[in-house]
């Protein structure tokens, strides 16, 4: 899909993954990861680390998309997500991956510590596609088939870059990491020995010095650019008028060096406001403001693409004087009440990712975003590339068609109506193909292990069994309302904010204070007022890391659809453990209770993936007395036990709609749920049976299907140097849109918008 920021579609598709639909959001993780990547390459040292901090940010955003309002801010959240992410890698590096004289500044460490570093340092080793999976699978508790949807790869292959990479991680454990380990033990004996009291006494000492020349250092660049971001917020947006204060200021890194300094204002008790990204040279590299600070007599204007023009080249040389001559023309893309210019490097005749600037103008003649990329070294294009009908011959080898059912939203297919579809997908998926004959992205790969899963052939004992337990009357014997089986209870919660998701209602629970803790946070506040009061500086805004921990602490998110009134998707953020340990089963009847209690008529159509949780023996509960920063990471993904279910009709599966529940064991309450985004009418009414075979719906496809040469980041590149490689987009031979699948009843040839 052509779900990039310059798509009209992209708004929409956000919206959707807002609504909890893991396909869009798939699909738009899929578009942004190469900025994404290049962002978590400003902060961390190579290719690598960015390529953790990316997975890590994406499975953070996964589990907050749901509290996005915005559409047009998605990029921005989702940027900061991963900066985040960055950051904490680069903190965590530091303290387990020195090199150099750092080494030898660390203190020891215990035994314990060492065997989890080696273990870190291992998985860093592993090849990037088997790293990836291992990461998702053991430091996040995802599922083999989430990880399959996030890294659009079929969960067989999954499969066997898990087993590869454990198999990796065994050898290396065998060979190396032992020995490493005697070493490093053997060194920070001997470096204690010889540093002694007096030395290490002095090394602390430096440490806090260079920590607090680094706080100087970063606070000294807030106050000097502090007035800058804000003269430059005050000349081009409505800042005066809403009585914006600071919000949030932040400061990011890139190899020990500051790179970046956000600040953004906002009107007070509100998320409107305007941010400004700046380099510590004082140049503008980010910037956007909210439409609503403006009245809505001064929105009413409508421009011309050719007076809107203008007015963003005017703003554009106030920053950056040369640029409208260094790249290429501008595109422009009409998005109703804005006009998207992108104006790109070029090279082949072919436009360079990430190059350039871009610039978002409201209708009546204000710049609502803008962003600079700059000019790339240039990459040539080598004289032997594999021709346009040799790569398609590839893709017909390779290409199946396997029938599934899905909902084509209107908003994301040119051909969508919002209603239930039984479709052929192609698999492997429509994704870009290298263009080279020869080269690094050209390497042999061992044979994939064909994907044979077949999410129908998941088990549907468990669930039948819950359901005859329910129809007697014998399980649960006092039905219990969504909201009940997730702990929230009308006399010890109360809703923090609501957010209007369209289709759906968005609510934020908090635990009410007690009495006693709020006389004393009222009294707090009083206090805290009359100093501020007093004092002659501002209260200091936020951090991003601060606000982003702060308004999730301790809450639980729910989405409620508009229609049905029935519970669509559970987020908990509490910070609870439980006395009990349950087991397996225990956690799966409180899965089925809540899936009983916010879909029942879902249930028959359940298949349960049976191949981990409720396979595997229950975890070993933790020892009496642990706290939270004793337990092992293992241990604290062990207290929750996730369930996936598969939405099925007469052997056909849905594409992505599956069922997600987790269970925190020591509770016995639902900690996420996301629901299977289909009615169950209409999956009632549509029949499984296609219209023709597979074999025709491939041609129809491949008749259908040409590709377009574009440039693509290549971020595999072990030089840690950024560059361009030549790939084919497979798209639409007419319109040039990107092919997803066939309607299998009658034929058409289903597109993405642009």
């Amino acid at each position: 899909m052509n779900s990039s920021p310059d798509s009209p579609a992209f708004d929409e598709l956000v919206c959707l993954a807002a609504e909890g639909n893991a396909s869009a959001f798939a699909e738009l993780i899929g578009a942004e990861r190469p900025q994404l990547l290049r962002v978590a390459g400003y902060y961390v040292r190579n290719p690598v680390d960015a390529e953790d901090a990316v997975q890590e940010a994406v499975c953070r955003a996964f589990a907050a998309v749901t509290s996005i309002r915005e559409p047009k801010y998605f990029r921005t959240w989702l940027t900061r997500i991963v900066i985040n992410a960055s950051l904490n890698l680069l903190q965590r590096g530091r303290r387990t991956v020195p090199s150099g004289d750092a080494a030898e500044r660390l203190p020891a460490v215990h035994e314990e510590n060492d065997r989890r570093l080696d273990l870190l340092q291992a998985i860093h080793d592993l090849p990037t596609k088997y790293r990836r999976v291992i990461l998702l699978k053991y430091m996040h508790d995802l599922k083999l088939t989430d990880i399959a949807e996030l890294l659009e790869l079929p969960v067989g292959t999954v499969k066997t870059y898990q087993n590869k990479g454990l198999n990796l991680l065994r050898e290396h454990y065998r060979d190396e990491i032992e020995d490493r380990r005697l070493a490093r033990k053997t060194d920070d004996v001997a470096n204690r020995d010889r540093l002694g009291k007096k030395k290490q006494a002095a090394q602390a000492d430096y440490e806090m010095r260079r920590d607090m020349d680094m706080e100087t250092e970063m606070a000294g660049l807030l106050h000097d650019l502090r007035s800058r971001a804000q003269e430059l917020a005050q000349r081009n947006s409505a800042f005066a008028d809403n009585g914006l204060e600071p919000f949030i200021e932040d400061v990011f890194r890139q190899q020990d060096a500051v790179s970046e300094l956000l600040f953004i204002w906002t009107k007070p008790g509100t998320d409107t406001g305007v941010s400004v990204t700046l380099t510590p040279d004082g140049d503008l590299v980010d910037y956007a403001v909210d439409p609503e600070l403006y009245e809505e007599s001064e929105r009413a204007a409508y421009l011309e693409p050719e007076e809107l023009l203008a007015i963003g080249e005017r703003f554009v040389r106030d920053h950056y004087p040369e640029a409208p001559e260094r790249f290429g023309e501008p595109r422009t893309e009409d998005r109703g009440d804005r006009l998207f210019v992108t104006v790109s490097q070029y090279a082949a005749g072919m436009p360079l990712p990430r190059s350039g600037y871009w610039i978002d103008l409201h209708r009546s003649g204000f710049v609502t975003a803008f962003k600079y990329f700059g000019r790339k070294p240039e990459p040539s294009l080598p004289d032997d590339l594999l021709t346009p009908d040799e790569v398609l011959g590839e893709m017909a080898e390779e290409l199946e068609m396997k029938l599934y059912f899905n909902v084509l939203h209107d908003s994301v297919y040119a051909e969508g109506d919002d209603r239930l579809h039984l479709v052929y997908m192609p698999e492997p998926y429509l994704i870009a193909r290298t263009a080279l004959r020869q080269g690094p992205d050209r390497v042999e790969e061992e044979p994939e292990e064909p994907d044979d899963y077949d999410p129908c052939a998941g088990a549907k004992e468990p669930i039948e069994e819950f359901r005859n337990r329910a129809r007697n009357g014998t399980f649960p014997a006092e039905p219990r309302s969504p909201l009940e089986l997730l702990g929230v209870r009308e006399d010890e919660y109360e809703v923090l904010r609501e957010a209007d998701m369209g289709s759906e209602r968005g609510i934020v629970y908090a635990k009410k204070a007690a009495p006693a803790d709020s006389e004393k946070s009222q009294t707090e506040k009083a206090q805290n007022g009359s100093a501020a009061e007093n004092a002659s500086e501002p209260q200091s805004p936020y951090t991003l890391e601060r606000y982003m921990r702060e308004r999730s602490e301790n809450t639980i998110k729910v989405r409620i659809d508009r229609e049905s009134g029935r519970l669509s998707g559970v987020m908990d953020f509490r910070e609870e453990r439980g006395e009990q340990w349950l087991d397996n089963r225990a956690c799966l009847d409180i899965a089925l209770e809540l899936l009983h209690a916010a879909d029942p008529e879902l249930l028959p159509y359940l298949r349960l993936d049976d191949r981990q949780d409720t396979r595997e023996e229950t975890p070993q509960r933790p020892e009496p007395g642990d706290s939270e920063e004793d337990e092992a990471p293992e241990t604290a993904r062990n207290r929750n036990a996730v369930f996936s279910f598969s939405v099925c009709k007469d052997g056909v599966p849905g594409f992505l709609n599956h069922v997600s529940i987790g269970v925190n064991r020591t509770t016995g309450r639902v900690n996420h749920y996301m629901g299977a985004g289909l009615r169950v009418p209409e999956l009632e009414m549509l029949s499984p049976i296609p219209a023709f075979s597979p074999e025709e719906g491939k041609r129809l496809l491949l008749d259908a299907l040409d590709l377009r040469l574009e440039w693509e980041i290549d971020y595999n590149d072990p030089s840690g140097e950024e560059r361009y490689l030549p790939r084919y987009q497979p798209v639409s031979s007419s319109g040039g849109r990107s092919i997803r699948m066939i309607e299998a009843h009658q034929g058409t040839v289903i597109t993405e918008k642009r």
